[in-house]
Formats: C-alpha cells, structure tokens, sequence
C-alpha cells in the first residue's frame, strides 16, 4: 500500500519541503474531480471526502446519495438491490421510456441492471467492510464516481408514475 498525502506531507516536512508544495498537490487532485463535471448530488456529498483523500468514504456517501434519490423519486421504502429492483422495473414507478420501442425497454432495464450492480458491487460491500479492507484508489474513486454521476442523470430524466394494481 501506499504512502498517503498525509503521511508524504509529514516525511516532507520534516525533510524541510515548503508547504506551498502540498497545496499545488491537493490543487491538481481537485482539479481532477472538476475535470469530470459530476453530479452536483456527488458535489455535494463526495467533494470534500475526495479533497481529503478519503476515497472510500467519498464512494461510499454517493452511493448512498444516490440510493436515497430512488427513494425519494420512487417514493419507496427499502434500500439496496430490492430498491433497484422494484424502482426501475418495468411496471415500477421510475420510468425513462419515452414510447414503448424495444430499445427504449432495454434502456430502463438497462439502468435497472447498473442500479442493482452499483448496490452489489459496491455499496454493500461498503457498508461491511471497513476502508483499510478495501482501498480505493484516486482513479478507482473518480471513475466509479463518474459511474454514479451517469446514473444520477438517469434518475433526473426518469419520471415518476403510479403503479397499476394488479
């Protein structure tokens, strides 16, 4: 494993490296996370964790931003894979389809599927492991950030409509 920026930043300054140094660093790591125009929901709840290289946290709370937003949208109760599922289902209540063309099913099943691996993969295994178990690297955590910021779009463009009773 690798040297943190907090630890670099102790070595070097105990080595006598000027401190102006760490913050042409932390300039350039923020400046990729603004390089990739996320989501103002991942703005908000990963910016800072990012900022401070806690990637795995910084994952962790847009994923469950994110999660929260399919409750909210959805305005369903659950969490996790159960959520996706019955949230993006065909006859759910989150639709994207914008006429009833093959393609446009596949989409919504499509982001069904992304919304249920981002839960397995990811945001479950987040809420058991703790961050030392599982490292995320700087690009890891702006690629599966960017992967959130697409799903995030899907849910602004998704609407809501009432289930059919069966």
């Amino acid at each position: 494993m690798g040297v943190s920026s907090v630890q670099l930043h102790r070595i070097l300054k105990d080595a006598g490296v000027r401190s102006e140094y760490f913050e042409e660093v932390r300039t350039q790591s923020l400046h990729k996370f603004y390089e990739r125009s996320f989501h103002q929901e991942i703005n908000t709840h990963s910016k800072n964790l990012y900022a401070t290289e806690h990637y795995f946290q910084a994952v962790f709370e847009a994923c469950k931003a994110y999660e929260q937003g399919v409750i909210r949208k959805a305005k369903l109760e659950g969490h996790g894979v159960r959520l996706m599922e019955e949230a993006w289902d065909k006859k759910g209540p989150l639709d994207l389809k914008k006429s009833k063309s093959r393609a446009d099913a596949n989409i919504q099943e499509g982001i069904k599927s992304l919304s249920i691996g981002l839960m397995q993969a990811i945001r479950n295994p987040g809420g058991h492991k703790l961050s030392e178990e599982w490292p995320i690297s700087q690009e890891d955590c702006l690629n599966i950030l960017s992967f959130l910021t697409f799903l995030f779009q899907k849910l602004d463009e998704a609407r809501h409509v009432e289930k059919v009773a069966p």
